[in-house]
């Protein structure tokens, strides 16, 4: 994701690490739905492309929202673990669901 130049504005902060279209959804698959792996990512309702869902988990790793736990026997294992920061974003998400116009059912 294309970051912007310095800003102290904590929205432009947030924008740059979750606010492409698919962040905010690996976030509430791990959050939420308790996701950790790979596969289960790739099988949610809004269908992410596999290229696309490695760089947004890369992404949310390297912005400290998300922890890659190396699986010990192959890559299939590794998992992903959300961080004290990323556990913050609940109010967060729940409060983006609530406000949402349709109630769409977890």
């Amino acid at each position: 994701m294309k970051k912007r130049t310095f800003s102290v504005c904590p929205i432009v902060y947030s924008l740059d690490i979750w606010g492409d279209p698919w962040s905010l959804v690996i976030l509430r698959d791990v959050l939420i739905q308790n996701k950790r792996y790979y596969r289960e990512f790739l099988a949610s309702r809004e269908r992410i492309a596999s290229n696309i869902l490695s760089a947004r988990l890369q992404s949310l790793v390297e912005a400290g929202l998300l922890v890659r736990i190396e699986g010990e026997s192959n890559r299939a294992q590794t998992m992903y673990r959300p961080t004290q920061k990323a556990l913050e974003l609940i109010p967060v998400l729940f409060a983006i669901m609530h406000w949402g116009p349709t109630p769409i059912p977890i």
